[in-house]
């Protein structure tokens, strides 16, 4: 009993708040030592770099990067990328060719750690590696988990940007506290919700951005793209192209370069041309299950 008490004694503690308005003790990760817990009022109330950087009039564009190739974290900074999302393999060199560029022009971008799997040695891996956020995906760990790490990344400092599948997971995970939101899965026009996009592009004190596959056989992330930008969207990250198997930079320069241009506030779905403008009240609601366009998550 004795050795059982000076065991519990020795692994640190912290508290988080949970989306069922409970505290909770969690062991802490590896060199974290916090001196009192951050509940859900206080997350709330922490002020986001990132909502700042995703939530703005003109289109922001990140990308998702699984190449330890400092030399591209420069040029993805140079064309003008939002944020580079990378795994941990690719976390250290990136990060350090970003903290490079302070002082410089164009500056450094942040780097978001996304990871297949979480768990509380990522808040370890996403600080050892210099991330600015890491994702937590709340189809996989659920909005209880994503609240426990969000508090355990909120006492290094790191963000935390929660994915989400379903109009159920974005409202839970909103409940919860979070304030930065990815929503992953989109994969065509037929079904896609551009009401909750509008309703979202009016968000002051959040950033939702959509996730757009290039890796999908026959899609097409510009068609998304500008639709989901007609629409309301104000950040957009492009996925799958940059996984090392093949360089494909040049396809994303060019849904970069066209998705910022002005031209690209025209979209065309199901045959019929449109502007901004044209997207009314009739284009769906934030309460369907699949507002997104998206198919049930099954990866």
């Amino acid at each position: 009993l004795l050795l059982s008490m000076l065991l519990l004694m020795a692994v640190p503690e912290t508290t988080a708040f949970t989306s069922q308005g409970i505290f909770v003790k969690l062991s802490a990760p590896r060199g974290l030592r916090p001196e009192g817990g951050i509940s859900l009022s206080m997350l709330a109330a922490k002020k986001s770099k990132l909502v700042k950087i995703f939530n703005k009039q003109t289109l922001t564009i990140s990308v998702d990067v699984k190449m330890d190739d400092a030399s591209l974290s420069k040029t993805l900074r140079d064309l003008g990328m939002a944020a580079i999302f990378v795994g941990s393999n690719s976390l250290p060199a990136v990060a350090g060719e970003q903290k490079s560029a302070k002082g410089n022009f164009p500056g450094p971008v942040p780097v978001i750690l996304k990871e297949k799997e979480v768990s509380e040695y990522t808040v370890d891996t996403a600080k050892d590696g210099g991330a600015t956020a890491l994702v937590l995906p709340v189809h996989q760990i659920g909005c209880e988990k994503a609240a426990e790490l969000a508090a355990a990344a909120a006492q290094v400092n790191i963000e935390a940007m929660w994915e989400v599948t379903t109009a159920e997971e974005f409202q839970d995970a909103e409940q919860s506290g979070a304030k930065v939101f990815l929503v992953s899965g989109i994969v065509d026009l037929q079904g896609l919700d551009l009401g909750f996009w509008k309703d979202v592009g009016g968000f002051k004190d959040k950033a939702v951005l959509a996730q757009l596959d290039c890796s999908e056989a026959g899609n097409s992330p510009m068609e998304l793209g500008q639709s989901l930008k007609a629409a309301g969207c104000k950040s957009v990250l492009l996925s799958g192209a940059l996984d090392g198997k093949e360089d494909r930079y040049g396809e994303v320069e060019a849904v970069f370069q066209e998705l910022r241009s002005k031209a690209s506030k025209e979209y065309q779905m199901s045959g019929v041309v449109g502007k901004a403008s044209a997207v009314g009240s009739s284009a769906g609601s934030i309460s369907r299950k699949n507002l997104y366009g998206i198919s049930p998550y099954n990866k």
